[in-house]
């Protein structure tokens, strides 16, 4: 009776063991359900309006919260232009998360002030500034805006100079900002040398008796020796093409210069490119079609004769 009963019990925890196993796997297999999303709430606009905010992201309540749609919403976001800083916080509710958007909304540019320039007006300034006022802040628009002044002082021989901006709430609206520009001009740079590649037929020591540009010397800060001037290596592009024409190198190019500033920031170089050509010469000189005159008496008005050089300007007077 006593072997009976062990085998009872034996066949009974089996049974037990063989029915409960099967539900805790049932168990878990279940999955979790995504949070419904209650409320979406925005925090921090002043000039944003929260419905189109809403039409912009993806998230949309009565939808499952999902963690991938709220790393596009702040793409989103963002790509709209109007905001700096955003950060998106859940919070449980009943039955569901609500979605709360802390946004931090790009300032509005009141003033644009110019600081510590002196060899560049202001309002050459102003004109070179990609920021317009009223305008949001805009990050891009501020590095081409101190690349444009970089240039103009590029253009005078300020190498050196530095251009900072900060930001400062604006004294009239405190909801706006004024943008500072602050400048450091420091000293002008001199060209040290003009060198000149590919002429063949004119000396360095000829051209640069041509061009505009001078290089400094002993007496510089009486003639005005070595002063950059980005008009004056324009003009000086144009002087030398001249100069090659009237010399018969009717296909000469002069490319604009370039310009090297020294490791130690003391010293400009120039050097200008130039491609001369073959050198023409007039082999013969006739008249064709209608004259009011002879021939011969046409011919004798023309100063050029075969063997000369093919002066650009005397052909053109001709």
């Amino acid at each position: 009776m006593k072997k009976s009963a062990a085998i009872y019990l034996i066949v009974l925890f089996c049974l037990s063991f063989t029915i409960g196993f099967p539900s805790d796997l049932a168990a878990r297999d279940v999955v979790p359900q995504p949070a419904t999303i209650r409320e979406i709430t925005f925090t921090g606009i002043r000039t944003a309006d929260p419905a189109t905010l809403k039409q912009a992201i993806t998230s949309r309540e009565g939808l499952p919260y999902r963690s991938e749609d709220i790393r596009e919403d702040i793409v989103r976001l963002f790509k709209l232009g109007l905001f700096q800083d955003i950060r998106v916080e859940k919070v449980d509710a009943l039955g569901g998360v609500t979605l709360i958007y802390h946004l931090t909304e790009k300032p509005t540019i009141s003033q644009i002030v110019f600081e510590g320039n002196k060899k560049i007006k202001t309002e050459d300034l102003e004109a070179a500034s990609k920021v317009k006022r009223h305008s949001l802040f805009n990050e891009d628009q501020i590095i081409q805006t101190q690349e444009a002044i970089r240039n103009l002082y590029n253009e005078k021989g300020y190498y050196l100079a530095e251009i900072r901006h900060a930001l400062v709430p604006s004294k009239t609206d405190p909801t706006q900002s004024d943008l500072i520009f602050t400048i450091d001009e420091n000293r002008e740079i001199k060209i040290k040398r003009i060198a000149f590649v590919g002429n063949q037929a004119m000396r360095d020591r000829d051209l640069r008796k041509i061009i505009k540009t001078k290089e400094k010397g002993a007496f510089s800060f009486l003639s005005g020796g070595g002063k950059y001037s980005q008009e004056n290596l324009d003009q000086d592009v144009m002087l030398l093409t001249i100069h090659y024409l009237t010399e018969g190198y009717l296909k000469a190019k002069v490319n604009p210069p370039k310009v090297y500033l020294s490791r130690d920031r003391d010293e400009l170089y120039v050097t200008f490119s130039i491609s001369e050509g073959a050198q023409y010469k007039v082999s013969r000189v006739d008249v064709e079609g209608d004259i009011l005159t002879t021939r011969e008496e046409f011919l004798r008005l023309i100063t050029l004769a075969p063997g000369d050089i093919a002066n650009r300007r005397v052909i053109e007077t001709d």
